[in-house]
């Protein structure tokens, strides 16, 4: 799956410190789970997503995005 890649390039962003372009990336990956219903196959690799959005927001300081971000990946 393309979102399988994409996960690992928020990853890759993520390790850079390219924290605004991890966010970005990985709200694609999320939009892409949720809209191909791939979500609802396996709610890991969404929460996965989730988490990844939620460290990137987290790292650039914006923390009352963050929360419900990492509230919702716990599930």
């Amino acid at each position: 799956k393309t979102v399988y890649s994409l996960s690992y390039v928020v990853g890759l962003a993520e390790a850079r410190g390219a924290f605004a372009e991890a966010e970005s990336l990985a709200r694609v990956n999320v939009s892409l789970q949720r809209r191909m219903g791939w979500a609802r196959d396996d709610p890991a690799d969404l929460s996965s997503a989730l988490d990844a959005l939620g460290r990137a927001l987290v790292r650039q300081g914006k923390y009352a995005d963050a929360v419900p971000v990492q509230l919702e990946a716990l599930g």
